[in-house]
C-alpha cells in the first residue's frame, strides 16, 4: 500500500481502507459517481440560492410599492400589542376574582360554621323550654293537689267547728 500524504484527514483514510479490495476500473467508478453526485448537489444548491434570491427580490419590490399592506400589518402589531395588555388585565382580574372567591369561600364557611353552632345552641334553649314546662306541669299538679288537700283540711276545721258548737 502506499503511503498517504501526511495531514490527510481520517474521513478519508477510513474511506480509502474500505476500498482497498477494488480493482482500478471500480476504484475509478466509484470516484466518477461520487463526483457527479456532488456536481448535482452543487447544482441544485446554487439553484435553490437563486430561487431565494428571486424571491426576496420580489417581496421587497411588492412590499416597497404597496403602503397599504405595510400599513395593515402595522395595525396587525398594534392589536396584538393591545390583544396581548388585554389578555394581562384578564389574567389580573380573573387573579383578584379567585380571589374574592377564596375570601367568599373562607366567609360562608366561618357563616355555616356560626349557624350550625347557633342551631346547637336553639336545640339546647328548646330542650331545656321542654323540661321547664314539664317541671312546671308537675309543679301545678302538686300545687292544685295540695290545694285541694288543703281546702279539704279547711272545710273539715269549719265543719269540725260547726259540729262542736264554735259558733
Amino acid at each position: 500500500m502506499n503511503q498517504l500524504p501526511y495531514g490527510t484527514q481520517e474521513s478519508i483514510v477510513s474511506r480509502i481502507r474500505t476500498m482497498q479490495d477494488y480493482t482500478t476500473i471500480k476504484t475509478t467508478k466509484v470516484v466518477v459517481a461520487r463526483f457527479r453526485n456532488l456536481i448535482r448537489q452543487h447544482a441544485l444548491f446554487f439553484k435553490r440560492l437563486e430561487v431565494i434570491e428571486v424571491m426576496g427580490a420580489f417581496l421587497a419590490q411588492k412590499m416597497g410599492g404597496n403602503e397599504e399592506l405595510r400599513s395593515k400589518m402595522e395595525q396587525a402589531e398594534s392589536n396584538l400589542v393591545a390583544a396581548r395588555k388585554a389578555v394581562a388585565d384578564g389574567t389580573e382580574s380573573l387573579k383578584k376574582a379567585k380571589d374574592e372567591r377564596e375570601v367568599a369561600n373562607a366567609e360562608v364557611r366561618w357563616l355555616t360554621e356560626e349557624g350550625e353552632a347557633i342551631e346547637a345552641r336553639y336545640r339546647k334553649v328548646e330542650q331545656e323550654n321542654e323540661r321547664l314546662k314539664k317541671e312546671m306541669e308537675e309543679f301545678w299538679a302538686r300545687f292544685v293537689a295540695q290545694k285541694k288537700k288543703l281546702k279539704g283540711e279547711y272545710q273539715k276545721q269549719v265543719d269540725d267547728m260547726f259540729f262542736f258548737g264554735c259558733q
